[in-house]
């Protein structure tokens, strides 16, 4: 979902001349699917926090392997990295986090700030 909301986010301006004196019920449509994108975003990080904070797989593993679960969390936070600047703006919307980073920050910061209020 991230790469295609990188994608998106990144043809805006493009669709916005594209679609310039069209019908601007059909030019909102855009706007309405960057939304859609937005709000599954930030439900899905949600789910992820609670998922790794209701997991009941104690006890360690017999092999001395690393927890399926820090495998998977490791793998995630690697693939948030590399779409810092679709995850940023999602973070930026959940109150918890944007309220704990300073007003005064510029976006690229703010993101990075954001990720790792959320890690």
């Amino acid at each position: 979902m991230f790469p295609i909301l990188k994608h998106l986010a990144a043809m805006k301006s493009e669709f916005e001349r594209t679609m310039e004196g069209c019908d601007p019920a059909i030019r909102g449509q855009y706007s309405i699917i960057l939304n859609t994108l937005h709000s599954t975003g930030v439900r899905t990080l949600e789910e992820i926090v609670e998922s790794v904070r209701t997991d009941n797989s104690m006890g360690l593993p017999r092999d001395g392997t690393v927890y399926q679960l820090t495998s998977d969390v490791l793998v995630l936070m690697e693939q948030l990295l590399d779409y810092i600047d679709s995850v940023g703006p999602l973070l930026a919307q959940v109150p918890l986090y944007n309220n704990m980073v300073s007003h005064h920050i510029t976006p690229p910061e703010k993101f990075k700030y954001l990720l790792g209020l959320y890690i």
